[in-house]
């Protein structure tokens, strides 16, 4: 069983990061080509995070 407020957490803190990340690379403080680089594969890495913890959670939901 899935406890659906560790879920929520998970989740709300991704939401989170991800938005910091956006806003870093939107307003320009990225300082150099290497900077951007880490932040973008952050940032994509949160995405797949999101999108793998989404589909567990909802093959587990749908099987209870």
């Amino acid at each position: 069983m899935v406890d659906t407020r560790f879920v929520d957490l998970l989740m709300s803190r991704l939401n989170e990061t991800e938005s910091i990340l956006k806003d870093n690379l939107i307003s320009g403080v990225i300082k150099d080509y290497t900077e951007y680089s880490l932040s973008r594969g952050k940032l994509e890495g949160i995405q797949l995070a999101k999108r793998d913890i989404e589909e567990i959670v909802n093959q587990v939901l749908i099987e209870n």
